[in-house]
């Protein structure tokens, strides 16, 4: 498991994946190219990229007011941010305090961006609604601040910030984002990593119901920048996408227990050739 520059756990984060795509950028001629999340989350690979100068700028939206809120404190309150980092003791009592914060989504960035990231520090996984690691009792083997590294936290948090020039912040539908990003022009790599199709309700504030994963997938269709997808392998998607090639690769998970999972990569542009390609209709089960 790689050692991610977000400062945020994700599920599913994608920090494994910022060697591939810089392969692509590099295969692909799009060198010096900029960089686009439409479902930014934890945005692992994207501060990989930004922090190692292999893209020019990156531009990370996501519909979550309070996802958006985290990544605009950092870079805008960065000094507030990280006092309080510093202050807030990491107590299942601070932990109730900060969830309510979240629950009725604080229209202060810097009030609701710090409660994200606290949350997602202490809980299970990173999971917002889940409830802290070694629950609420502390009872278990592990501790409620296993995850919270101040100073280590802290230091991601300021390399960030010193790249704020060069991030681009959006609250918007990922359509909508898509539309802006359409208009610019720039040379952009738009990574596509949407809700899980079968569990993103169980991981995501904002997860997709059926016809919200038909519709992204038109507009993605129609998208005249260069583009990458990542989806669980489902027979729904390879329908959608039934006319792009689809390649199989494999990702370690930690939500409930360790595990291998499979993810389709979704492209025209040129991979690497660890990734085969395969036929749908006999992997999508």
């Amino acid at each position: 498991m790689p050692i991610t520059m977000s400062p945020l756990r994700y599920p599913g984060g994608k920090t494994s994946y910022a060697a591939m795509i810089y392969w692509i950028i590099q295969n692909n001629g799009l060198s010096d190219c900029s960089y686009a999340e439409p479902f930014a989350g934890g945005s692992g690979a994207a501060i990989e990229l930004l922090l190692k100068n292999q893209v020019k700028e990156i531009w990370l939206n996501d519909l979550d007011i309070s996802i958006y809120s985290f990544w605009k404190a950092i870079t805008e309150h960065t000094d507030e941010f990280l006092t309080k980092l510093k202050d807030t003791p990491i107590t299942v009592q601070e932990w109730k305090r900060q969830r309510e914060i979240y629950k009725n989504q604080d229209d202060d960035i810097l009030v609701l961006g710090f409660a994200t990231f606290f949350l997602n520090r202490c809980n299970r996984a990173g999971i917002l609604m889940a409830n802290p690691i070694g629950g609420i009792k502390q009872d278990g083997a592990s501790r409620i601040d296993d995850r919270f590294k101040k100073d280590k936290l802290a230091v991601k948090i300021r390399l960030i910030a010193e790249q704020k020039k060069r991030i681009h912040l959006f609250n918007l539908d990922a359509i909508e984002f898509l539309k802006k990003l359409n208009r610019l022009k720039r040379k952009i790599l738009v990574y596509f990593d949407p809700p899980y199709y079968k569990k993103g309700k169980f991981l995501y504030m904002n997860h997709y119901r059926h016809e919200d994963h038909k519709l992204l997938c038109k507009k993605i269709l129609k998208c005249r920048l260069p583009w990458l997808l990542s989806y669980d392998v489902r027979p729904e998607i390879a329908e959608f996408y039934n006319n792009v090639p689809f390649y199989l690769n494999k990702l370690r998970y930690s939500v409930v227990t360790p595990s291998i999972g499979r993810e389709w990569i979704i492209s025209n542009l040129r991979v690497p050739d660890y990734l085969e390609i395969v036929e749908k209709d006999s992997d999508a089960k």
